[in-house]
């Protein structure tokens, strides 16, 4: 896949979130949601761990996700702490993949000892070529429904495409992910339970604009994170600390 088809897939990924909202669809509840997210909008323990650039200019997206619980906000559960916004690199082990409590213990115990493994390798590389280390980022809408809102991202240019793309790749071999990277900025997770006709007609026309952020990603920043639950994170390492 080059840099136009990555840029293709993605907008088709936003228009099909859209699309989905327009028809007035069924609107599935999927496990994906169901073991995240109770009826009364509190998060479930779930467990796993994940590959994460956080994000600490947060006021853009804060103010997106306070007017999107506005607007919208009978149909989403509890806000997600602005403290832990970040961007996605590579998921690992979460319990809807792994469902025995052991199993995924000892594989994120595994996979945690993979990155380490990884991270030493890429600080001596980036040492090496530090002009490499900064990935930009602009922000073409929005994705998630039915599980949740998400602000989605595309890499400004070429470069960044090729450092993202070759940065996710180097993750592969630890947990072989089927779909494409989709850099997003999730906000908030979604009620399990279908929105009226209205209220899905104001979730679409809420996400049916493009926020203008760009934000720029230091690999070194770049960690290796667990979470109880889609409301805390906890930092392990970063490639940084292998420098």
């Amino acid at each position: 896949m080059d840099y136009s088809d990555y840029l293709k897939y993605l907008e088709g990924e936003k228009n099909s979130s859209l699309r989905f909202l327009q028809e007035q669809t069924h609107w599935p509840i999927i496990p994906d949601l169901t073991k995240k997210v109770t009826k009364s909008g509190t998060y479930r323990p779930f467990r796993g761990d994940t590959l994460i650039f956080p994000v600490k200019e947060r006021e853009a997206f804060v103010e997106i996700q306070r007017k999107l619980y506005r607007d919208v906000g009978e149909s989403l559960a509890a806000p997600l702490d602005p403290e832990y916004f970040h961007i996605t690199l590579h998921d690992l082990n979460n319990e809807i993949d792994i469902h025995n409590k052991n199993k995924l213990s000892e594989l994120m115990s595994r996979s945690g000892n993979d990155v380490k493994r990884l991270f030493k390798k890429l600080a001596t590389y980036f040492k090496k070529y530090p002009d490499q280390e900064k990935i930009k980022l602009k922000a073409i809408g929005f994705i998630g429904p039915p599980i949740g809102i998400a602000v989605l991202f595309a890499p400004s240019g070429e470069r960044d495409f090729k450092l993202l793309l070759n940065l996710f790749n180097t993750f592969q071999s630890i947990v072989n992910l089927v779909d494409p990277l989709k850099p997003h900025l999730s906000l908030g997770y979604f009620l399990p339970e279908e929105p009226t006709k209205e209220i899905k007609l104001q979730i679409s026309k809420a996400l049916s604009t493009t926020p203008k952020i760009e934000l720029e990603l230091d690999i070194a920043e770049l960690e290796y994170s667990e979470f109880t639950d889609m409301n805390h994170y906890t930092t392990k390492f970063k490639l940084k600390d292998f420098g």
